[in-house]
Parts: structure tokens; sequence; C-alpha cells
């Protein structure tokens, strides 16, 4: 592995097929985050991989008492959550999108979403939305 290769790592290969891929990372809103960590608390989607790259900073992130990596593959069934819990290097973005584009075409994937967000430039006064606007690529 090179330092500028980023890699997807089961850790049972071939356990999963045809899935559909949801992925989420910190951005402006942390939309991607709060909704992938939501998605695989209330599926209880075990680990079943994870991201290794020299271009990973060096962190180790802790839930219940373990180490764990600070990017991530949940699933089970036909159903995939990437999440990454550390905000993402533009040039780890470039690499991080190759590798999950080229690892779902691989799992021939249903379907690859991206939860995120758009940062909004300018003055809103909150009281003045009734409901804010919710867009869907």
């Amino acid at each position: 592995m090179t330092a500028t290769r980023l890699e997807i790592k089961e850790h049972e290969p071939g356990k999963i097929s045809k899935p559909k891929v949801i992925v989420g990372v910190p951005e402006a809103g942390l939309v991607g985050t709060i909704s992938s960590t939501y998605l695989i608390q209330q599926l209880k989607l075990p680990e079943i991989g994870h991201f290794e790259s020299e271009l990973v900073p060096p962190v180790v992130i802790v839930h219940e008492s373990k180490p764990k990596r600070p990017i991530r593959v949940f699933g089970k069934d036909d159903l995939v959550v990437i999440t990454s819990e550390i905000p993402l290097h533009p040039r780890l973005s470039l690499e991080f999108a190759s590798e999950v584009a080229k690892w779902a075409k691989m799992k021939d994937s249903s379907i690859l979403v991206g939860v995120t967000s758009v940062p909004f430039e300018g003055d809103i006064d909150r009281s003045e939305v009734e409901k804010p606007n919710v867009l869907a690529l």
C-alpha cells in the first residue's frame, strides 16, 4: 500500500454482496455523521471493516472501552453504512470517494447514497422560516 492509497479492509471478505451503501462523513452541518451514527445504532449494525491509509490521521476512537479506527464500515444483510469520526482532509476526500465507489461497484451495490449538507451563506432569521428546505439528489 502506498502512502496515497486508501483501502477498505473487510473483517470477513465476501460476506456482503449487492448492498445498499450509505456514506456519512463530518462536514459543515454534521448531517452525515449524525445520520450514519443513528442508523448504525438503531439497526444494530456490526462493524464489518475499516479504512487504512497513511493519509488517515494517527488517531484512535474509543467506544465502550475498545479502541476503534476513525473510518469504519458497518453492515448486515443488504445494508452497509460507512462512517468517519474525523473530518476528511481534501486529499483524503478524493481517495475516500474513489475507494468507496470502487468498492461499491465491486460489491455490485444497488445504490450508493452520500448523506451531506451544504453550507448556506447569508443571514437567515430562523423565526421567518416556517419549514426548512430539504433537498435530495
